[in-house]
Formats: structure tokens, sequence, C-alpha cells
């Protein structure tokens, strides 16, 4: 990655949790580097259970010596099919690179992406208004996530993170640095 002039990255990946459709999906970032685990709201890259294909890359980005790098995990419903696609999970992941990224996604894929997501809300809530069971661990998780003190949205951590980059002083970065838009 190095000799490609490759000096960050940013994984990227889903996981289920015990979160409500019904709220923003939580983020996590992570990273091996000591410097951006400094700023509130990026966490220490630690293995504790099952090792998915992004917590391999990441770790043999490190190995491989590429600094700064990112992962960013987005909490996806657990009680939502795996087999479904869940376009809202997408949308919300974009958005958090765009901050991450300094960037803006403008494409009409991305609009359809986005009407998409919007329709999927709608035929899921339908849906689950049939299923009285998964109401009832959606009211669950509603109340857990509305409780919690810890809720960090997705632009307090990407603010963070611009912050963070901009007193960066690597004139190397290729404008990854947070102000490329």
């Amino acid at each position: 990655m190095l000799k490609q002039g490759i000096q960050h990255a940013v994984f990227v990946e889903t996981h289920e949790a015990q979160v409500p459709h019904t709220r923003r999906y939580p983020l996590a970032l992570t990273s091996y580097d000591e410097q951006l685990t400094a700023v509130p709201g990026i966490g220490v890259e630690m293995h504790t259970g099952p090792v998915s294909p992004t917590t391999i890359l990441a770790h043999q980005a490190q190995q491989a010596g590429l600094g700064r790098s990112l992962t960013l995990r987005v909490g996806i419903p657990g009680y939502l099919s795996a087999e479904a696609q869940n376009p809202r999970a997408v949308v919300d992941m974009i958005k958090a690179l765009e901050k991450i990224l300094g960037i803006t996604v403008d494409s009409e894929e991305y609009t359809e992406l986005q009407a998409k997501a919007d329709s999927w809300e709608q035929e899921l809530a339908d849906e689950m208004a049939d299923d009285f069971e998964k109401v009832e661990i959606v009211r669950e998780y509603e109340q857990r996530v509305d409780e919690s003190l810890q809720s960090v949205s997705g632009e307090e951590l990407a603010n963070d993170i611009e912050e963070f980059l901009g007193t960066l002083t690597d004139d190397t970065s290729g404008g990854a640095d947070g102000h490329s838009q």
C-alpha cells in the first residue's frame, strides 16, 4: 500500500446490534493509530469477538505501516433479516464518510439510494405493524437508546475527526486531511 502512495484508509462495515430501526444507527470509529485514538469518539481497535474481513484488512494495513487509518462500523437491527438489504444503513454510512473524508457524494445513484431508503423504511413500518413480537423488541430497544446518556451522533464524531485532521502537519496527505471538497 505504501508503494502506491496510500497513506490513509477508512474501512467500513455493518454489524448486527440490538438497535431499533426507528432511531439513528449507531456509528463506531476505531483505529490502531495512537494520534487518532486521542480524538474524542475514536476508540482503540481491539479484537474481542469474531473477526470480520474488515477487521483483518485493518489489521493488515496497520502491520504494513499504513498509519492514520480508521474503521467505521454501523450497527444495524439484528431482528431484521440478514438476507435483506438495508439501504438506510448504506445511506448512513455514506453520510458519515462524507463528513470524515470532507467530500460530498452527489450522484443520481446516491439520490436514488436515498429515495429507496425512504421507501424501504415505510415498507418496514407497514410490515412491523403486523408483527407483535418485533414491535415489542423495537420498543425495548427504543427505550434503551432513549435512556442512553452516551449517545454520540455520527456528526459529532465526524466534527471531532475533522478538527483533529485539520491540526495535522503532514503535507503529504494528498488532500485526505479533511479539508478537500
